[in-house]
């Protein structure tokens, strides 16, 4: 039935009678010659609901006379003679264009009512009308809200509000012409064989929920395993509830691979539109379909079709969405859990992951976790687990330190939930999550030490010296969790990070042997250590009541360092006793005991 024009639609059933209204434009010359002509149509286009066997002659299956109103018709045809209109007299005035049928039987009107619920159910093919935007069914009214353009060629932002009122994006091809094998199978279909085939787009919408189905304006009973839904002239089966195997219709073949291809396109589109924040580019993935597994059905089949013809046209194009708004090639990408960008900018996730393949660039943090699983799907992007997360703060040294403490709260939650689920205590001590005092990089807590109060006998000088000397917890992150701990019941974060301060064994001061053995390490592992810092250390251990750890060196009287203790040579001596000093032989002082340096100036402890 001609719709031409109309924005609005009006259905109108009783038991009595079907009543067909839109305000489109009147009826033209062809279009009025058309309804008195067997077998021919004007129509033009494959795209209409009377391809689909529904169209105005089909009406004399409700009832046996149909009447049509126009601004300036007023007819009737008889189902026996339909060719010949009847003029109607004294027809009031109309604005509209009105068809109306009394029901000869009444199962047509059961039928039809039917018909007309699964309309107002399932009201999406309304978004396949060129121009109606609202369509009334009895009592129910169905509109829809054209938004604008969409981020795409050919696309638009739709609301059906009958569709869950949500945002609908319909992506339209240009109109192309059927390859000739595909024309053929259509004259054989419609059994006229010099019928001009017109050419034809094709559709596809994103966002209704699923299942998605495919559309030949109205739904079939197809339902695809894609991530959106399709509208093309498909060629039907005898029962108009799905469309033709596909291995006996080169049409159908066709028009789902350009439908791949069409949604491939819309994608690359949309993906390089630098007009768009980075969120709503990433949405262009939505498209992509999960590859076809080997299924015998219909519906396994038609997702192969669109797939290869997805596959087809993005060979070779560079459709990885990156942090800094580039799109790269396959595997040259960083994809991190999502985790990492709460604690990290792009620049330190390349450092985080220096040693994994494709670091030159990061995947954006837009791009979410279906997402990313299609990508990984379509062998563009390797994902990185919380395992290789795991394993590069256990043996990088380099782990930058995040920019903010709340960024760090985050690594500390993950760390705590995602260290007590996967391994123990000793390996969380030695990955690098500990922020130190003046590093831009964080540090296993091995290797980090809490100083307790200085000691009155120790002064300020010596402690300065082992302040500068040991990476010491900064101060600020402990200061910055206690004021939090009153939160922390109420904060999951704050929760795990106070468990994971425990788990290191950072939640008070650290053992002195432990502040011993890492200044040890600190100060021995330089090139080069003063007589002063010999001293100043040893002074200090004993300040601290500490054991004298295995890495401590000391400087004896020829001026010479030597490790404290060693195994193959006798132990160095304190040469503070004259009478000793008189037994030993001078040249063997000079090589075991201590420098008179240890007996002046007791700064780390009490003499």
């Amino acid at each position: 039935m001609p719709t031409t024009g109309a924005r609005t639609v009006r259905v109108q059933v009783d038991s009595e009678r079907f009543l067909f209204e839109h305000d489109g434009h009147d009826f033209k010359g062809d279009e009025f010659r058309s309804l008195c002509s067997f077998g021919y149509s004007n129509k033009r286009s494959l795209y209409t609901i009377g391809f689909r066997g529904i169209g105005f002659k089909s009406t004399f299956s409700l009832g046996d006379a149909v009447e049509v109103l126009t601004p300036t018709l007023a007819v009737r045809f008889h189902k026996k003679r339909f060719t010949l209109p009847e003029w109607v007299g004294e027809a009031p005035p109309s604005t509209t264009t009105q068809i109306s049928v009394r029901f000869s039987q009444p199962e047509v009107h059961q039928e039809l009512e039917k018909n007309l619920r699964e309309w107002s159910t399932h009201p999406v093919s309304l978004v396949f009308f060129r121009h109606i935007e609202r369509l009334v069914i009895n009592e129910t009214e169905i509109h829809l809200d054209r938004l604008g353009p969409g981020p795409a060629p050919g696309s638009e932002r739709i609301r059906l509000p009958a569709a869950a009122n949500e945002e609908l994006l319909l992506i339209s091809s240009e109109e192309l012409p059927f390859p000739e094998n595909a024309e053929q199978e259509i004259r054989d279909e419609r059994n006229e064989e010099g019928y001009q085939v017109p050419a034809c787009r094709v559709q596809i919408v994103l966002g209704l929920k699923d299942p998605q189905r495919l559309f030949v304006v109205l739904p079939t009973e197809v339902t695809p395993p894609l991530p959106f839904s399709c509208n093309a002239p498909f060629l039907q089966d005898p029962a108009r509830n799905k469309i033709k195997a596909l291995s006996g219709s080169p049409t159908n073949r066709w028009l789902l691979e350009r439908i791949g291809r069409l949604a491939a396109e819309a994608m690359m589109h949309w993906l390089a539109n630098q007009g768009l924040p980075l969120q709503e580019r990433a949405r262009a993935y939505d498209l992509l379909p999960e590859p076809p597994q080997p299924r015998d059905s219909l519906a396994a089949d038609v997702a192969e079709a669109v797939y290869r013809g997805m596959r087809a046209s993005l060979e070779g194009q560079h459709m990885v969405l990156t942090a800094d708004g580039r799109l790269v090639g396959p595997k040259s990408c960083l994809a991190p859990p999502q985790v990492v960008y709460e604690v990290w900018s792009p620049v330190q996730i390349q450092r985080v992951f220096a040693q994994a393949a494709g670091n030159e660039h990061v995947l954006a943090a837009e791009v979410s976790g279906r997402q990313r699983s299609m990508l990984q799907e379509w062998e563009q992007i390797e994902l990185l687990s919380s395992d290789d997360l795991a394993r590069a703060l256990e043996t990088n040294a380099s782990i930058p330190r995040s920019d903010s403490h709340s960024q760090l709260l985050r690594l500390w939650q993950w760390a705590d939930d995602h260290g007590s689920r996967k391994f123990g205590k000793e390996k969380l001590k030695r990955c690098h999550l500990v922020p130190v005092g003046g590093r831009d990089t964080l540090h296993p807590a091995t290797s980090a030490v809490r100083l307790p109060e200085r000691a009155a006998h120790i002064t300020e000088a010596a402690w300065e010296f082992l302040t500068q000397l040991l990476p010491l917890v900064d101060p600020e992150w402990i200061d910055y969790l206690s004021a939090a701990k009153e939160r922390a019941a109420e904060d999951q974060r704050l929760q795990a990070a106070q468990r994971l301060l425990e788990t290191l064994e950072l939640s008070s001061a650290s053992k002195a042997d432990t502040i011993a053995k890492s200044a040890c390490q600190q100060l021995f592992s330089r090139s080069e250590v003063s007589l002063e810092e010999h001293v100043r250390i040893a002074h200090l251990i004993v300040g601290l009541g500490a054991a004298a750890p295995d890495t401590l060196r000391a400087v004896t009287r020829d001026g010479r360092s030597h490790p404290w203790y060693s195994e193959s040579s006798p132990p160095l001596i304190s040469g503070d006793d004259p009478w000793v000093e008189e037994l030993l032989p001078k040249e063997w002082q000079q090589t075991k005991v201590l420098h008179d340096a240890y007996y002046r100036d007791f700064e780390g402890c009490s003499r």
